[in-house]
């Protein structure tokens, strides 16, 4: 029948992430001691941080080695090394698959097949497109760099076919649309 005990052992759980068992102890105090502002303040901010959009897709949940390998494989991959960038971005892979960060992994992924592409091993990447397409098809990018790989050796039809996936994975994308138009040009 102690408020304040519920109410403190509210806050330990709130500090543990235990958000149920919190706002379960938390109702309890006010139950209790349903004029004490301290245990609804302490509910409603609960609830509040309950009630916030949790991360976007751009901000993943990054170890510390992929924090500093990140901005450096980037920077690599913009000056034109694209060996190097390869290379942080396998690297990058491993350590995302190792946390199951699958997100990370895949855009590690992808980044190492882009690397192959600058690199003129178009095989190479399209065997990573392909791969990522078996294993995760809704993986929209792989999509379009394989419509890529497929216009740089001229084979139209087949780049056609894999940027309409694209699009069919996310209509709005005015890069696909103006692709395929680009594309349709060069058929006729």
């Amino acid at each position: 029948g102690n408020a304040k005990a519920w109410n403190n052992r509210g806050n330990v759980f709130s500090e543990l992430g235990k958000n149920t068992e919190a706002l379960n102890d938390y109702n309890k105090a006010i139950e209790l001691a349903p004029d004490e502002k301290d245990y609804k303040q302490n509910r409603d901010a609960l609830l509040k941080q309950m009630n916030e959009p949790k991360q976007d897709a751009k901000k993943q949940n990054l170890s510390f080695m992929e924090e500093q390998l990140l901005p450096q494989a980037y920077g690599l991959f913009k000056s034109g090394d694209y060996k190097k960038a390869l290379e942080i971005f396998q690297q990058l892979q491993k350590i995302a698959g190792d946390e199951g960060n699958i997100k990370a992994q895949l855009s590690d992924l992808n980044n190492a097949g882009l690397c192959y592409m600058k690199l003129n091993d178009l095989k190479k990447a399209g065997q990573i497109f392909s791969k990522m397409i078996l294993d995760h098809p809704d993986y929209v990018n792989a999509y379009s760099n394989l419509s890529l790989i497929y216009k740089k050796q001229g084979n139209i039809r087949l780049a056609k076919d894999f940027i309409k996936k694209a699009i069919e994975f996310d209509p709005s994308n005015v890069k696909y649309q103006d692709e395929l138009k680009s594309l349709e040009s060069k058929e006729n």
